[in-house]
């Protein structure tokens, strides 16, 4: 998970704008320019902060060796959340009902075996509600059931010859481990996803667009494409730990530059100056985004939408603000880079 620059969304409303602006804007080619960051997704069903670890218990069936419970707790994360072995706030149940194989049989290519299983679960995730000092009201909605039906699926596997095939036959039992992870791999993978997103601190990095022409036979594209780099330069000696806003007086020239490039289009170019000017508000309202200057942002934001130019892009920073500005108020901070305990917590 990865490099330098905070801030905080949920992956709901994190989308990329560079397909949107290829599609919405006809008169001038535009293309995403990233920038790196650090950022930390906050839950969308937050707990008490004195939630903070969790267990996985199983029961199995008599003919599933218990050892197969090592790799379930190996594959089920719940993201800032420690794992313990003894008093959890959380225990996550999986309860595999039965397994059953049938008879395994040879392809007529005679490497391949397979075998057809049948087999049923569910998955719980449980408040420990004697480790909570809140309502047990509310945490009701925490407890969920998964995967109650009947399952029937294949196992298939070549070997390098019919002699290892026949001998697999014989001692299936002992593909029984691999064959039981095969079949949880990916429900384990969704439901650790889906957890985390709903409960979970998931620390991660990346790049994040801003606008950039896109077209060399464009008067002042050498110009505008010429100062964008430099921005990045800037944004990589920033960290979680030491957000953008620390770097705002190398950070400001670049602001000012997507300013003043405007009236210039709007000299030489007018056929694309309003592009160009939709593109400068926008970047420059992410900057302040990223910089978590919410005020200076939603204004260049509102500049931008007058504009009448990608709409879309404008909706989803707008999301993105008003995200933010929810989190400040439940979590009583200024800034999201204030937000130590939950930092900490995402790298666990």
């Amino acid at each position: 998970m990865k490099k330098t620059i905070l801030f905080i969304i949920t992956t709901i409303i994190f989308t990329s704008f560079t397909v949107n602006a290829q599609i919405e804007l006809k008169k001038m080619p535009l293309t995403g320019f990233g920038v790196p960051y650090q950022k930390v997704y906050y839950p969308t069903r937050p707990l008490a902060d004195n939630i903070q670890t969790y267990t996985i218990t199983a029961t199995l069936p008599s003919n599933i060796n218990s050892s197969i419970l090592s790799y379930f707790k190996n594959n089920i994360r719940l993201s800032g959340f420690r794992y313990v072995e003894n008093n959890p706030d959380i225990n996550i149940v999986v309860n595999l009902k039965y397994f059953d194989f049938e008879t395994p049989t040879k392809h007529a290519a005679g490497k391949y075996v397979s075998v057809q299983m049948q087999y049923s679960y569910d998955f719980q995730i449980v408040m420990n509600y004697a480790q909570s000092n809140k309502q047990i009201e509310e945490y009701n909605a925490f407890t969920k059931v998964i995967g109650t039906q009947k399952y029937i699926s294949i196992w298939s596997k070549e070997f390098s010859s019919d002699q290892e095939a026949d001998e697999a036959i014989r001692n299936i039992g002992k593909y029984k481990d691999e064959i039981i992870i095969g079949r949880f791999e990916e429900p384990f993978k969704t439901i650790s996803s889906e957890w985390s997103n709903k409960y979970g601190y998931t620390f991660d990095y990346g790049s994040e667009n801003l606008f950039r022409i896109n077209d060399k036979n464009y008067y002042y594209t050498f110009f505008y494409l010429r100062n964008i780099q430099p921005l990045a330069d800037v944004f990589k000696k920033a960290s979680i730990y030491d957000p953008p806003a620390n770097y705002f007086e190398e950070i400001k020239p670049f602001i000012d530059y997507f300013e003043e490039i405007i009236p210039l289009f709007q000299a030489k170019q007018p056929n694309v100056a309003k592009t160009v000017e939709a593109a400068s508000y926008f970047n420059i309202a992410k900057i302040y985004f990223l910089c978590e200057m919410l005020d200076k942002s939603q204004e260049y934001l509102n500049k931008g939408v007058s504009t009448g130019e990608l709409k879309r892009d404008f909706e989803t920073l707008q999301n993105q603000i008003k995200y933010v500005q929810k989190i400040y108020e439940q979590r009583k901070i200024q800034r999201l880079s204030e937000d130590k305990s939950v930092i900490e917590r995402s790298r666990w």
